[in-house]
C-alpha cells in the first residue's frame, strides 16, 4: 500500500496507462502536467504540478487525505472514462462497419 502515489513525467507522447491505472487506485496521485494529458479533468485525489517545488510539496502535503473519499471518486471516475472509451469505440466501430458494408454499385 502506498501514502501518495508519484508520477514525475517530463516527456514522453499519448496518454500513459501508469498515470489512469495510479488514478484508479483510489490513493492520492501527484502528477505532472506531462503525466495527465488526454485525461483530464482528474479527480480531486490528483493533483497536478509544473515544477519540482511543487511536486515535492504537494507529495508530502497529500499524506493527510481521506482514503474512503479517494476510493469513492476514484471507482466513480473509472466508470466515467470507460463508457466514454467504450461509447468511443462503439461509434468507431460503426463507422468501419458501415464503410466495408456499403455497395457502391456495379464495377
Amino acid at each position: 500500500s502506498s501514502d501518495v502515489i508519484a508520477i514525475p513525467s517530463t516527456a514522453g507522447g499519448g496518454v500513459q496507462e501508469k498515470t489512469i491505472e495510479a488514478i484508479g487506485y483510489g490513493v492520492p496521485v501527484v502528477a505532472t502536467d506531462v503525466a495527465v494529458r488526454g485525461i483530464q479533468p482528474c479527480p480531486s485525489h490528483v493533483e497536478v504540478v509544473s515544477t519540482p517545488r511543487e511536486f515535492a510539496a504537494a507529495c508530502c502535503w497529500r499524506q493527510g487525505f481521506d482514503p474512503l473519499h479517494a476510493q469513492a471518486e476514484a471507482c466513480a471516475w473509472n466508470g466515467v472514462r470507460r463508457l466514454q472509451y467504450t461509447n468511443a469505440i462503439d461509434k468507431l466501430l460503426a463507422i468501419a462497419t458501415h464503410r466495408t458494408c456499403v455497395h457502391h454499385g456495379p464495377r
